[in-house]
């Protein structure tokens, strides 16, 4: 019972992280181009890269999101924690009803 409680648990601060409207843009984002840096995440969704770090932190944290070092950049891409299967039908869903 203790697992199921711990999985429970861990499901519940993966969706309370997805909860935030800029932080399900960067996970629609990272699951459609694969990887982007920083400056590729501000720019598209016309914000700071200061406050675009602040959430890829936050994701970072709960390991939805992943980064990798190339020189002077960090290019970050989503984890295998997420099910981007789950994710992407959830995007067309909400496509298809235009909600």
């Amino acid at each position: 019972m203790a697992l199921h409680a711990t999985h429970l648990r861990r499901t519940s601060e993966h969706f309370a992280l997805l909860a935030g409207e800029t932080r399900l843009k960067i996970i629609h984002l990272l699951g459609g181009c694969g990887e982007l840096c920083v400056c590729d995440l501000a720019t598209i969704l016309e914000m700071t890269p200061a406050a675009v770090s602040q959430h890829l932190s936050r994701l970072r944290s709960g390991r939805l999101v992943g980064s990798r070092r190339d020189g002077m950049t960090i290019y970050y891409s989503l984890t295998e924690a997420v099910d981007r299967e789950f994710l992407m039908s959830i995007f067309q869903h909400r496509i298809a009803r235009k909600d």
